[in-house]
């Protein structure tokens, strides 16, 4: 018998694979391949916001959009770390970091 549900959720633990996937190929400087991975994982995603809601008893496919999402969110932030990294040198890099801190610091302390 065929289990939409299993099949829905089996998706979305998929787009946890592609995630490392995508991670790796950043790392590696493949950024064209992760970006079309973050491409894919993202329509996956918006696809299944239209069904999951529609779902009886979809709690733990709730928690897997959330999951899915913070996959999204996490290749989105690979990519936009390694084109920062690749524009600035080290030393832009370090100022960078300091001044970021400074900030984050400056505004807990208002």
């Amino acid at each position: 018998m065929f289990d939409c549900c299993l099949l829905l959720a089996q998706l979305a633990d998929l787009t946890g694979e592609l995630m490392r996937m995508a991670i790796g190929r950043i790392s590696d400087g493949e950024i064209e391949f992760a970006q079309r991975i973050c491409q894919f994982v993202r329509q996956i995603h918006r696809e299944l916001m239209l069904v999951v809601p529609k779902m009886d008893d979809s709690y733990d496919m709730k928690s897997k959009m959330e999951v899915m999402l913070q996959s999204v969110i996490k290749i989105e932030n690979g990519m936009h770390k390694y084109h920062i990294l690749t524009l600035l040198d080290t030393n832009q890099y370090v100022f960078l970091t300091l001044f970021c801190l400074f900030v984050c610091l400056f505004i807990s302390l208002l």
